[in-house]
């Protein structure tokens, strides 16, 4: 049986389509890391937060749990840390909603605008 051989075609398309993976995969890490490193503070009233499944509402798909923060300057945020709170998603969504009506401070990185919601590397709580 003879090998049959690529046409010049198929080696671009091959070449092209390894690239743009190669591309996709680097690329969700250099987005994490710029924007925990140039994170910027922003106030927002927190008007609720809630508990929101993983797959959903972030910039790329996940399986993680997140908390989803309504408030009335920044829109709907969603985050999985709180500083100054536990690693218990439940009890830190239970921190933050005692902190409805007031401004919280959101670390929010330069890439973390999505349409319809914003993802926040943490939020912090004041030290009380």
């Amino acid at each position: 049986m003879e090998k049959r051989k690529w046409t010049r075609k198929e080696i671009l398309w091959g070449a092209f389509f390894g690239i743009f993976l190669l591309l996709m995969f680097l690329s969700v890490p250099a987005i994490d890391y710029i924007n925990f490193h140039y994170a910027e503070p922003k106030e927002c009233t927190v008007e609720s937060a809630r508990f929101s499944a993983g797959g959903s509402g972030s910039r790329v798909a996940s399986t993680k749990n997140k908390m989803w923060i309504e408030t009335l300057e920044c829109g709907p945020i969603i985050t999985y840390k709180v500083k100054g709170g536990t690693n218990d998603l439940l009890k830190n969504i239970d921190l933050v909603n005692q902190y409805q009506g007031q401004k919280l401070v959101f670390m929010i990185g330069p890439l973390s605008w999505n349409p319809g919601n914003t993802a926040a590397e943490y939020v912090i709580i004041p030290e009380k």
